[in-house]
C-alpha cells in the first residue's frame, strides 16, 4: 500500500507564506533603520554647515575688533538661522583677557531656549575689542 502513495518532493503553501512573511518583515526593518539614518545624515549636515558659517563669522568679527558683542543677525540664505555674538571678561589678574563666543542656530527647533547647533569660542585680549585689525 506504501508503494501506491504518491510522495511529492517540494515547498508547501504555508513553506511559502511563512517565507514571504520572514522578507517583510526584515525588509520593513530596514527601511525604518534606513529612515533613521537619513534623519542623522541630515542633521549632521546641519551641524557641519552651522560650524562652518560660525568659524566664517568668528573671522570676520575678529578682523573687525568685535565691534558689537552681545548682538545677533540672521543667516543669509538659511531660513529660521540666527546666530548670536556674546563676549565676557576672565576674572585674571590683570584683567586683559576675554572669552568671545559666536552660536549659530537653527533648525526645526521648537522649544523656548533653543540650543545652538555650534559655539565657537576664544581668548582675546581685551584691548583688542572694538578696535579691528590694523
Amino acid at each position: 500500500m506504501n508503494s501506491l502513495r504518491n510522495k511529492c518532493s517540494g515547498i508547501t503553501l504555508i513553506e511559502v507564506v511563512v517565507g514571504i512573511a520572514i522578507m517583510g518583515t526584515l525588509l520593513s526593518l530596514m527601511l525604518v533603520a534606513a529612515g533613521r539614518l537619513e534623519v542623522r545624515r541630515d542633521f549632521a549636515e546641519r551641524k557641519l554647515e552651522s560650524v562652518q558659517i560660525a568659524n566664517g563669522l568668528m573671522s570676520e568679527f575678529f578682523a573687525l575688533g568685535f565691534p558689537r558683542l552681545d548682538s545677533r543677525g540672521e543667516i543669509v540664505g538659511h531660513p529660521g538661522w540666527f546666530w548670536t555674538l556674546s563676549g565676557r571678561p576672565l576674572n585674571s589678574d590683570q584683567g586683559l583677557l576675554s572669552t568671545v563666543r559666536v552660536s549659530v542656530y537653527g533648525g526645526s527647533q521648537t522649544e523656548s531656549e533653543p540650543k545652538p547647533l555650534s559655539t565657537i569660542e576664544v581668548l582675546v585680549t581685551t584691548e583688542s575689542i572694538g578696535r579691528g585689525l590694523p
